[in-house]
């Protein structure tokens, strides 16, 4: 596979296209070759366009807050697989034609926040978050990741996962795992849960009833357009009964595994489940409901029927090594390889997925899928394949294979950055 050249040469093409950029590296221990000890600090100082490489400390860093700025954000490579800790991510009033990627990040958010743990809201431009891990330690009162008013948000291998339910004396409801509201979002290969509900307690210091709560759906599409494709969403149980005051308390209902209020749901490849009801109180009736696996309240949703075609690629990729790519499809199928500098995010439910990148891109041919089904191979980057004017580059990769219905279907997207 003569790849390496023609990569190279897309790599060449593109940077010299794209506007100048600098990298820098945050590390909250400081230390040699260090830029920035606080994240916040180096989100506000550094340029429209730059890449901040974020190293794993033993303390979490202070909230990621991205507001009017492209920037891409990435976990360091040379922090051996630890992840760096942010409490939430929050990406803001980006303009159209500014972009933000944030990747390799844990979030842990503390409890009973009032906000979503990962929130982007009023962005024209493009978001695209990859590689997260969101897991609040206690409940929240709000979903775990919010998308509103923003029509170009790409969420890749991202995990959200419900809190445990509150066993605190005062029953909380579940919150969801995705909200989306206005906005155009999709999803590829996620863990999506919505949270469980609290069970029925009596306060051991009040002596008051909370009833026991409902499971939270694990999506709720309130408006816009929603892609799942490879993804699991589950919704969350609902809350245990109880027998107090010499009556039956009764449990909660299960909630749904996707909640569809308005707008369109597109599925490729993706389970929902539903939570299940509470348990009765020993000797009382069962009287919650379980929730349902898709519940159609508005709106229209279709099913692809097909399977995923995954790509994944390691990064970043500083030069003078070499990048390990890999595709899952079809054996014997044509893979094509999309590279552009900057995202799109717009979902084409015909091709079977989101467009990762923007025209204009460069497509690469890769041969056809070996039998056993997947395709691997290592692309070299030479020292001095950037040009001097930047540090680095994200590029917005993705593979067109010919799918089985007949026409082109677009796989997982993955971005990939190569620095000096």
């Amino acid at each position: 596979m003569r790849l390496a050249p023609l990569f190279l040469s897309a790599v060449a093409a593109l940077a010299a296209e794209a506007p100048a950029a600098s990298t820098w590296i945050v590390d909250r221990d400081g230390g040699p070759g260090v830029d920035f000890t606080s994240l916040s600090v180096a989100v506000d100082f550094v340029a429209d366009g730059d890449i901040l490489r974020v190293r794993e400390s033993p303390l979490p860093y202070f909230p990621l807050t991205v507001s009017g700025k492209s920037l891409t954000i990435l976990a360091d490579p040379e922090t051996a697989g630890a992840r760096p800790v942010v409490p939430t991510v929050l990406v803001r009033d980006l303009a159209a034609g500014q972009t933000v990627v944030v990747s390799g990040f844990s979030v842990e958010t503390p409890a009973l926040f009032l906000q979503p743990a990962v929130w982007v809201r009023e962005c024209a431009g493009a978001v695209f978050l990859e590689d997260l891990v969101v897991s609040p330690g206690s409940a929240l009162f709000a979903a775990l990741m919010e998308v509103a008013n923003s029509p170009r948000v790409i969420v890749n291998r991202v995990e959200l996962i419900s809190p445990p339910a509150s066993a605190s004396g005062s029953a909380l409801p579940g919150v969801p795992g995705l909200s989306v509201v206005s906005s155009s979002v999709a999803l590829y290969d996620c863990l999506v849960e919505g949270a469980d509900g609290a069970s029925a307690v009596v306060s051991p210091f009040s002596g008051t009833l909370s009833s026991a709560q409902d499971g939270a759906s694990g999506v709720v599409l309130s408006s816009g357009a929603l892609l799942l494709a490879g993804c699991v969403v589950d919704g969350g149980d609902g809350g245990d009964g109880l027998f107090a005051f010499d009556a039956c308390q009764p449990p909660g209902n299960g909630g749904d595994g996707v909640r569809v209020q308005s707008g369109t749901l597109t599925r490729l490849d993706s389970v929902a489940t539903a939570g299940a009801a509470g348990a009765p109180a020993a000797g009382c009736p069962p009287s919650g409901v379980a929730g349902v696996d898709v519940r159609i309240l508005g709106g229209n949703v279709s099913t692809i029927a097909d399977t995923l075609r995954r790509f994944e690629v390691d990064g970043p990729i500083p030069e003078g090594t070499s990048a390990s790519n890999v595709i899952e499809g079809v054996p014997g199928e044509l893979v094509v390889l999309l590279v552009s500098f900057a995202p799109d995010g717009s979902i084409f439910p015909g091709l079977g997925g989101a467009l990762a990148g923007a025209p204009p891109f460069l497509a690469l041919s890769l041969g056809t899928v070996p039998p056993g089904g997947t395709l691997a191979f290592q692309v070299p980057v030479a020292a001095g394949s950037l040009p001097p004017s930047i540090d680095g580059i994200a590029l917005f990769e993705q593979v067109l294979v010919a799918g089985a219905q007949g026409f082109g279907l677009l796989g997982s997207p993955a971005v990939v950055t190569i620095v000096r």
